[in-house]
């Protein structure tokens, strides 16, 4: 019996060792950090220098808490760099003016035309200045919900009498 119990849980550690190990490789693949790196565990050599019997939870967590911080950081820092040109968090209004030419065609512009009167236009930062189109709304008697159950039964009932007599054919 005791034969048995053994084999059964040495299995069961092997398993468990092998699912440990396929998922930090898979996580390595997929991230390129193992679930060690938050601790700053990059080898054997680091897990020896950096995780020790004396480290107390506190020292770990503040660790974890300071690898988060230095991550946001570069998070952020790449973030700011997708933007545009001129655009930057916490960027100031934008002047623009805004004119019509003799054809009647509007023109926005940083420097307005000598010749023209320009109107001065400020545009907020990181704001939608292009207005929205309403789109078409179509209803027709299909589309509009049905408000009682009574008569959704018996629109239901309509719809099947006519299936099974051929009526919608």
């Amino acid at each position: 019996m005791l034969g048995y119990m053994g084999k059964w849980i040495f299995k069961s550690l092997l398993m468990t060792a092998l699912m440990l190990g396929v998922s930090s490789y898979l996580l390595y693949l997929r991230t390129g950090h193992t679930p060690w790196s938050l601790l700053g565990i990059h080898s054997w050599s680091d897990a020896g220098n950096r995780v020790s019997p004396t480290l107390d939870i506190d020292q770990m967590a503040l660790k974890v808490s300071q690898s988060l911080q230095a991550a946001g950081a570069t998070a952020k820092a790449q973030a700011e760099n997708l933007l545009p040109d001129g655009v930057k968090p916490g960027a100031e209004a934008t002047q623009v003016y805004r004119w019509v030419d003799a054809q009647g065609v509007t023109h926005f512009g940083e420097v307005p035309p000598e010749d023209v009167s320009a109107t001065a236009v400020t545009l907020a930062p990181n704001r939608n200045v292009i207005q929205g189109v309403p789109s078409e709304v179509v209803e027709s008697e299909a589309e509009q919900p049905v408000q009682d159950t009574q008569a959704l039964m018996e629109q239901l009932k309509a719809q099947r009498s006519d299936a099974l007599s051929g009526a919608g054919e």
